[in-house]
C-alpha cells in the first residue's frame, strides 16, 4: 500500500508541474553588454606585467616586475604571480570568443582592445619557450599572498623566483 501511495503522490506532483501555468521568463533588454565586455577586457589590461604598452588604458598602473626572467604576461587572480597554465587558458578563451563572436565584438568597439590584449599574453607565452625548457611560473604564490602592495614595488620587497620545466 505504501508503494501505491508513493507512486500516486509522485505522479500527481509530476502532472501538477505540467498543468500549472508557467511563469514568463525574458532576458533583461536594457543591459549594456558592450560595457560589460569593455570592462572584462579592461581587467586584462589591469593585470599586465612588465613594460606596459602605450595602448594600455589603465592610468594608475606603471611598468612593473621589470627584473622577471620573462617580461610581460598577465598577473593571476589579482596577485603578482604569473602562472602560465591559467594565462594560456584565458588567452585561448579570448581567442575562441573572437572566433565565435568576432562580428559582435567588432560592433561593440572592443575588437582592437581584445586583439591587443590577446597578443600581449601570447607574446609572453612564446617568450617562455626556451627550446629545451619552458618557464611555466614567475613568482612565489605563498610569499606573494603574505604581502599586500602594488606590482610596481613588489621587487623592492621580495625576490621573484621563476620555475622551469625541461624535456625529459
Amino acid at each position: 500500500m505504501v508503494k501505491k501511495t508513493l507512486c500516486f503522490v509522485l505522479t500527481l506532483a509530476m502532472l501538477t508541474a505540467f498543468i500549472l501555468p508557467q511563469g514568463i521568463v525574458s532576458a533583461a533588454g536594457s543591459y549594456n553588454y558592450a560595457e560589460a565586455l569593455q570592462k572584462a577586457i579592461y581587467f586584462y589590461e589591469c593585470q599586465q606585467a612588465g613594460p606596459l604598452p602605450e595602448w594600455n588604458r589603465v592610468e594608475w598602473r606603471g611598468d612593473a616586475t621589470m627584473n622577471d626572467e620573462v617580461l610581460g604576461g598577465w598577473y593571476d587572480a589579482g596577485d603578482h604571480v604569473k602562472f602560465n597554465l591559467p594565462m594560456a587558458y584565458s588567452a585561448a578563451m579570448l581567442g575562441w570568443a573572437l572566433y565565435e563572436y568576432g562580428d559582435d565584438i567588432e560592433a561593440s568597439g572592443q575588437r582592437l582592445h581584445l586583439e591587443r590584449n590577446l597578443a600581449f599574453a601570447l607574446d609572453y607565452l612564446v617568450a617562455c619557450d626556451r627550446g629545451d625548457s619552458v618557464v611555466y611560473q614567475i613568482g612565489d604564490g605563498a610569499a606573494d599572498h603574505k604581502w599586500w602592495g602594488s606590482a610596481e614595488v613588489i621587487e623592492k620587497e621580495m625576490t621573484r623566483p621563476y620555475f622551469v620545466g625541461k624535456d625529459p
